[in-house]
């Protein structure tokens, strides 16, 4: 039964490859398919500028906690 059932999927396997979207990098290499306007990048810039927080004091610091993930993909050929 397990036999039959690892047989089924490995034979459906390359169907469900096909039928995912193809990842093609950009010329910078990059590949989340992300774009921006340049008029919406303006957008929003403008948009941080005029709603930054200013700090009333130059010796009060607030901690800054930072997480980064980075998710590699190699396409390899």
């Amino acid at each position: 039964m397990l036999a039959n059932l690892l047989v089924a999927f490995v034979a459906i396997l390359p169907a469900l490859a096909a039928s995912l979207p193809s990842i093609t990098p950009t010329a910078n290499g990059r590949s989340c398919g992300t774009y921006i306007s340049d008029e919406r990048i303006v957008e929003a810039e403008k948009h941080f500028e005029a709603n930054k927080v200013v700090s009333n004091s130059s010796t009060e610091r607030a901690p800054l906690e930072i997480s980064v993930r980075v998710d590699y993909l190699s396409l390899a050929s």
